[in-house]
This record gives structure tokens, C-alpha cells and sequence, in this order.
């Protein structure tokens, strides 16, 4: 007589193959930033950033601070800073804000993730400058990433 019993190891690497194809498909989950922290570094415009956690790990606070270029009409270049202030939940951030500077009014959004147990942060953001005269200046699509230092 045959047996028709699934052989033990074969069950156990289409097992396998599930789980992995299954763990490899799944998106990479946030983690909780570490409290108090500075996270320092670049964006993909070469300019610095920093993001200070509250002492209880659930917001942005002050002082943070990033820095972009921008692409005014007629190839002139400007800048603006985003001083962001969110809540952090789940790992992850988003920010939206208006401010006025004189003749200009500016338009942030930012959002970021943290990972690698809170050592690291990495997100995307976006500027727009709006002049009293309706001219328009932009950063177009930026990205960054930081690390966590003490303090």
C-alpha cells in the first residue's frame, strides 16, 4: 500500500517558503523613536537637518529645524526653513503648516518614519513659497534621513 501523508519535510519548507514570502511582503513596520533625542542629518538636497523628540517620545518639539532649496520662476533659486511640530504615533510623524515672513507666505508638509529600534529617522517633505505678487517657488519633492544623538 501507498501512503498518501504529506512527507514531514516537505510540509515544513512550503512553511517556510510561506512565512518568508509573507514576511518579505509585508511593509517594513516604524519604531518607537528614543525619547529626548536629537535626530541629526542630510537631505536629498545636501542641506542639514535637526529633529528634537519630546522627554516623552510623542511629539516633534522645538527647536527642529530643516532647511530647503527652492526653484523660483525665471531659474531663481530661494529658501525657505520648516520648524515642524507634530505628534508622533505608531512610530511616524506628519506635519502641515502655514506661516507668513514679510511679502511671503510658506506651505510645509513633512513626514517622517523612525526605524531600526528609534537609532534612525527618514521621511519626506515639501515647501512651497507663495509671494504677495502670486509668484510661486517650490522645493519639488525632497527626502531625508537622520540618526538619534543624545540631548
Amino acid at each position: 500500500m501507498f501512503d498518501h501523508r504529506p512527507d514531514e519535510r516537505v510540509l515544513l519548507l512550503v512553511t517556510a517558503l510561506a512565512a518568508l514570502g509573507l514576511a518579505t511582503s509585508l511593509p517594513a513596520l516604524a519604531s518607537a523613536p528614543r525619547k529626548n533625542a536629537r535626530y541629526v542629518g542630510e537631505t536629498s538636497q545636501l542641506r542639514t537637518l535637526q529633529l528634537r523628540v519630546s522627554r516623552t517620545g510623542k511629539r516633534i518639539v522645538s527647536p527642529s529645524i530643516v532647511t530647503v532649496d527652492l526653484t523660483c520662476p525665471r531659474n531663481r533659486a530661494a529658501f525657505g526653513t520648516i520648524r515642524p511640530e507634530a505628534r508622533i504615533k505608531r512610530g511616524r510623524f506628519s506635519f502641515e503648516g502655514t506661516d507668513r515672513l514679510g511679502p511671503y507666505r510658506y506651505v510645509a508638509e513633512m513626514s517622517g518614519r523612525f526605524r531600526d529600534r528609534g537609532r534612525s529617522l527618514s521621511g519626506e517633505l515639501t515647501l512651497r513659497r507663495v509671494s504677495s505678487k502670486g509668484t510661486i517657488c517650490r522645493s519639488g519633492d525632497v527626502t531625508y534621513t537622520a540618526t538619534a544623538k543624545r540631548g
